[in-house]
């Protein structure tokens, strides 16, 4: 009778009070909405039993097993999955390799128009393939052998010597081999082979002459002897070399061109030459050790001349002298002192001593023809010597004595007063011809 009163005030009680409160939070398995209760919460038992039998079915095992998904998997951009291989749900896949695929399955691309698939597969010939073309042959590619293709398309590898693949009219292939070195494919007959060239067929070269733009040259012409295909801007021209009258000599022969000089100019060689200018200079080395030299230059000149070396190598002692004209001969070193000239002498008078073609260095013993005498305004007469040229004078007598004024004229004498030679007296003058005048030089008074 209690039990029965407590059943009766706990059913009271609820309805007073609308019964123990009940929290949950909403899960989901494989689209399912499954109310989880929350802490302390009681009554949940049909419910979590169910979520548990859902999550146990419906999640992925490490046994492995089937795991059927109902819609794509979506892993995200930023991860992916990692496995040691990946494998077909067909019969008969492969047993190794990262993708195991059956015989007739395949990998495939998009094309780049979008408007059809590119799969890479194995036909039933075991030939890997790429939108339906085989990529290599069913044959193993081995020593002397080269890929081909048949009439159906299919690759296949004929074996031979070495040689080259060829196709008849048909298309079908075969291998062409060459028996002997040199030999080139070609056609004869109708059939492709290896063989020569009939140079002279023109069904081989052609019936015209092969142009320029083509490799050839353009010309029909049997060249003579030296003979060359030059250019002239457009094709050729058969032409010989020409050489230059006295410069290169050209001999033409049957396969030859033979370029010469008239003579021999190698440095070993003594040509002959008319004549040679030198623009610079002229460097005559040393035979000897062949390093130094001797630069023979020209000066700054106004204008040109010509120097005439002597016949000779002359004597001992003597030197290179010139007539003025560029007459070059060999002379003493003392030519051109006119000793021992003796001259009485008039008063007023002068001495002879030339002009420009005289001696430049004279000496004149002297005394006056009777008494003594004084020379004129011009001592050494009215004509010019050569400039610098030296006139010493001696006297001979202390009676008949000489005396030469001072005259600050044209071809006279300047000095510090005037001169008189008696005997073993002496003075000496130079001609200055920017003065035009004879300066004293020496004086023995």
């Amino acid at each position: 009778m209690k039990r029965f009163l407590g059943i009766v005030l706990l059913f009271l009680g609820s309805l007073v009070f609308g019964g123990p409160a009940r929290a949950a939070v909403t899960v989901y398995m494989n689209g399912s909405a499954y109310s989880i209760p929350q802490k302390n919460e009681r009554g949940w038992g049909d419910v979590v039993t169910s979520w548990i039998q859902a999550t146990s079915s419906g999640t992925l095992q490490k046994s492995g097993g089937a795991f059927t998904l109902t819609a794509d998997a979506d892993f995200g951009s930023s991860y992916g999955l990692k496995s040691a291989y990946f494998s077909t749900r067909s019969s008969n896949p492969s047993g190794a390799g990262l993708f195991r695929l059956a015989n007739a399955e395949s990998i495939g691309w998009r094309n780049a128009a979008n408007s059809g698939n590119l799969l890479l597969t194995v036909n039933s010939s075991n030939q890997l393939t790429f939108n339906g073309n085989p990529l290599f042959p069913s044959t193993a590619l081995t020593g002397e052998r080269v890929v081909s293709t048949t009439s159906a398309g299919l690759l296949t590898t004929l074996s031979g010597a070495s040689g080259a693949l060829v196709t008849d009219a048909s298309s079908v292939p075969s291998l062409a081999t060459s028996s002997a070195d040199g030999e080139i494919l070609r056609r004869a007959s109708g059939t492709v082979g290896f063989g020569s060239i009939d140079l002279a067929d023109t069904d081989a070269v052609g019936s015209s002459i092969l142009p320029v733009a083509n490799g050839g040259t353009g010309l029909s012409t049997t060249p003579s002897n030296g003979f060359l295909p030059i250019g002239n801007g457009t094709n050729y021209t058969l032409a010989g070399i020409t050489g230059t009258t006295d410069q290169i000599t050209v001999t033409n022969g049957a396969g030859s061109i033979t370029l010469s000089t008239p003579q021999n100019i190698a440095t070993s060689s003594s040509p002959t030459f008319a004549s040679v200018t030198a623009t610079t200079s002229l460097l005559v080395e040393d035979p000897g050790a062949g390093t130094d030299k001797i630069t023979l230059q020209a000066p700054t000149l106004s204008g040109a001349y010509a120097l005439t070396l002597p016949t000779g190598t002359g004597s001992a002692n003597q030197v290179l002298t010139t007539d003025g004209s560029g007459v070059l001969s060999w002379s003493d070193a003392t030519a051109g002192l006119s000793a021992n000239n003796s001259v009485s002498l008039a008063g007023a008078g002068s001495i002879a001593i030339g002009t420009s073609n005289a001696q430049k260095l004279q000496h004149w013993r002297v005394q006056g023809a009777s008494g003594a005498v004084t020379l004129s305004s011009t001592p050494f007469g009215s004509s010019a010597p050569q400039d610098r040229s030296l006139i010493c004078l001696t006297g001979t007598s202390d009676t008949n004595t000489v005396t030469i004024a001072v005259a600050d004229s044209a071809k006279g004498f300047v000095g510090n007063g005037d001169v008189t030679l008696g005997q073993y007296e002496s003075a000496c003058f130079v001609y200055l011809s920017t003065d035009d005048r004879f300066a004293l030089v020496s004086r023995s008074n």
